[in-house]
Parts: C-alpha cells; sequence; structure tokens
C-alpha cells in the first residue's frame, strides 16, 4: 500500500522533487493570492518519499507576511514554502538560501518563472517597436489585474516552483508525469530565472559585506 502524504517526508541526501497537479493547482492559487495582497505567504508542503523521489502533492498555508518578507517555523513540516509576489519571481535571495542551510531541510519558492507574461515583455525590444508597444501593453494589462481593476487572467500563467537544499544546490520543481515538452519548457524558465536570481544573490552578499554582516 503507497504512504500517504505527510508534512514530514524523508528528505535525506538530494531527492529528485517532483509536484502532483494538485500541488501546482495550490502553488497557482497561493501565488495569485500573495501576489493581489502584496504579500508574501509560507506554510508547508505535503509529500510522500518514493525511491529517489520526493513527490509533492499539497501546499497548506500557516502564515501570512509582509510584502518581502515572512517568518518560517521549522515544526510545520520538512519541506517549507513561501511565495515570491509578482512582479518579483521564483528566484532564491541570499537569505532564502542560508535559511534551507540553517533548517536543513528543502526550502522551496513559489513565484513566477521564466515563462510568465511580466518575464516574457522584457524580452521584447529585440523584435523592434512593434513588440514593445505590445509588451506595453501587457504590463499596463498585468498592472491592472495586480491593482484588482479586471479579473486575474495572465497573472495565472507561468507560475513555477523551485526547491533549495541545504547544500545551496537550487533545482526546479517539475511536474509528476508531464510531457517531455512540458519538461523542456520548466526547464529553459528555470534557467531564465535562476540566471536572475544569482546575479540577486551576488547583490545580496555584495550588500552584506558593504554592511559588515557577510
Amino acid at each position: 500500500m503507497a504512504r500517504a502524504p505527510s508534512r514530514h517526508p524523508t528528505t535525506l541526501g538530494r531527492p529528485t522533487v517532483v509536484g502532483t497537479q494538485s500541488f501546482f493547482d495550490d502553488a497557482r492559487e497561493l501565488v495569485l493570492r500573495s501576489t493581489l495582497d502584496n504579500r508574501e505567504l509560507a506554510g508547508a508542503a505535503l509529500g510522500v518519499r518514493e525511491g529517489e523521489q520526493l513527490v509533492l502533492t499539497a501546499l497548506e498555508l500557516e502564515r501570512e507576511g509582509q510584502p518581502n518578507r515572512v517568518s518560517m517555523d521549522p515544526d510545520w513540516g520538512s519541506v517549507l514554502w513561501h511565495t515570491h509576489p509578482g512582479p518579483h519571481f521564483a528566484a532564491f535571495s541570499q537569505q532564502d538560501v542560508r535559511a534551507a542551510s540553517h533548517m536543513g531541510n528543502p526550502l522551496l519558492v513559489l513565484g513566477y518563472g521564466g515563462h510568465s507574461p511580466d518575464l516574457l515583455t522584457y524580452a521584447t525590444g529585440v523584435f523592434g517597436t512593434p513588440a514593445i508597444v505590445a509588451s506595453l501593453g501587457v504590463k499596463g494589462w498585468l498592472w491592472l489585474e495586480r491593482s484588482g481593476q479586471v479579473p486575474p487572467a495572465l497573472l495565472k500563467r507561468g507560475i513555477a516552483a523551485r526547491v533549495c537544499f541545504p547544500t545551496g544546490a537550487i533545482e526546479p520543481v517539475h511536474r509528476l508525469h508531464g510531457t517531455p515538452l512540458r519538461r523542456a519548457l520548466d526547464t529553459a524558465s528555470f534557467q531564465v530565472d535562476s540566471n536572475l536570481g544569482q546575479a540577486g544573490r551576488q547583490l545580496d552578499r555584495l550588500w552584506m559585506r558593504v554592511r559588515g554582516k557577510g
């Protein structure tokens, strides 16, 4: 008999972390709520260890934070998560990496990936003026959605989940039973926000050294 998902799945080693459809449905709703409320959310993931895979099945909310921070409690479970509300991306800060190391368990960040409408608008400059005009229209519509003036539609797209291990290694959370095309798109998305996250962590470390806290 398969084991029931729990808040304390085994995380020893560095398992491949995957999510079920229900996990990603929860992630979409939580990131959308986080973005519309302009505050980070945090909680614990339900999951089960299956060989070398850690299968995440659901997300349970524990705490509402501030626009750029939320505290987490290791007693919630062995896999904790927090959101990065839009327009921030699903990339780990230096503080996030330190938190994963301190807790000794994988830490998830939920947010917008490299394939989100907001991030894609930054790449339109190479296609000329019509594309730039279109991207400005998309950004304007996203602002209307974030401010609650129109129902969210684009904000429901491009949601991603990333995992940081205690070693500092960061990987995407892939979809369980995802198609090869879906996996390739998710990997490409991860490469984009991973590079942004790496640049952001370098700035974080520089700022910490300047303040004498590095």
